[in-house]
């Protein structure tokens, strides 16, 4: 009989074994540090769905900054909705028992079956885009180069700061980064800030910032079959200016590392192709979604979402 249950130390074995079956065998999502980072926000919880002792589904929630008919509110982020396929209906049960217990909801990086469903129960879609861009790396990746240097000494460029959450002299810089966006309440998100910077496990984060005209975009480092890649997923623009000399300078700090491709998954409107981007064939989406409430106008950020948990912890 399959039971919804929280998520215990106790599991951890069997846990990690069904993210190697129905995730990827080399997965962030089962390393004790990903987990304890998760589970100590206290605004989050960690469901799996349990047959006969037996892991054959997942579900991580924690709460995240949204604007919401131009106001920030926090809610609930459901993410790492995952199902072994011999257990079906696993996911799908424990994705509406969650909607039901919460009211405001973000949903993102859906495709196919998944966004379809979300678009069924009323989710609003909110604009995303995804796109990708091969580069000429100029020497061979070493994970612990970029661990180990300091980028805004490395790539000061004329005009720009580049930060990361876990060089602790830069913190008050970045804080002050992070708060001028429009996402962020000093009233009620600085608890999720403390938690997505800068907790001792968190991932790692960098950040190009144009201190003259305020525009910045962060960015995280991650690897799949042993590929790295960038991976842009805030960009903040201001009045009119286009992202070029951001995205230069991102794409020569992937370059300089060895890392042959740069990737952009936002939530925002932004013509990419311009910048010999390729858009993504099948473009996941992002929702937002109340149980009680109608919603006119919803704005999310990637710094809300998981997309970039997938860097070096």
């Amino acid at each position: 009989m399959l039971e919804i249950k929280n998520y215990t130390e106790d599991l951890q074995k069997e846990y990690s074994r069904f993210c190697k079956k129905n995730i990827s065998f080399l997965n962030y999502h089962s390393k004790p540090t990903h987990i304890a980072w998760l589970r100590d926000y206290r605004e989050s919880f960690f469901k799996v769905a349990i047959n006969n002792n037996k892991i054959v589904g997942c579900l991580h929630g924690y709460r995240s900054p949204l604007i919401l008919n131009g106001k920030t509110e926090m809610a609930m982020n459901l993410h790492n909705l995952y199902s072994d396929p011999d257990y079906k209906g696993s996911g799908m049960k424990l994705l509406m028992e969650t909607i039901r217990e919460e009211d405001l909801k973000i949903l993102a990086h859906a495709t196919g079956k998944l966004a379809i469903a979300y678009e069924k129960i009323g989710s609003i879609k909110i604009k995303s885009t995804w796109a990708k861009k091969f580069i000429i790396p100029k020497k061979i990746f070493s994970s612990k180069q970029i661990r180990n240097d300091s980028l805004y000494d490395k790539f000061l460029l004329k005009g720009f700061n580049i930060l990361s959450n876990k060089n602790l002299k830069e913190r008050s810089t970045l804080l002050g980064v992070l708060k001028n966006l429009e996402l962020f309440d000093n009233n009620i998100t600085d608890d999720f800030i403390e938690w997505r910077f800068f907790h001792k496990f968190s991932p790692i984060t960098y950040t190009v910032q144009e201190p003259k005209t305020e525009s910045s975009l962060l960015f995280s480092v991650g690897k799949k079959n042993f590929i790295p890649f960038v991976r842009v997923f805030s960009l903040q623009l201001k009045d009119s200016e286009n992202p070029k000399n951001l995205l230069d300078c991102v794409e020569s700090i992937a370059a300089s590392y060895g890392i042959p491709i740069v990737i952009i998954s936002i939530t925002s409107d932004v013509d990419l192709v311009q910048y010999n981007y390729k858009p993504y064939k099948n473009m996941p989406e992002a929702f937002c979604h109340s149980s009680s409430r109608r919603i006119a106008d919803c704005k999310i950020d990637g710094i809300s979402t998981d997309v970039a948990f997938n860097s070096f912890v």
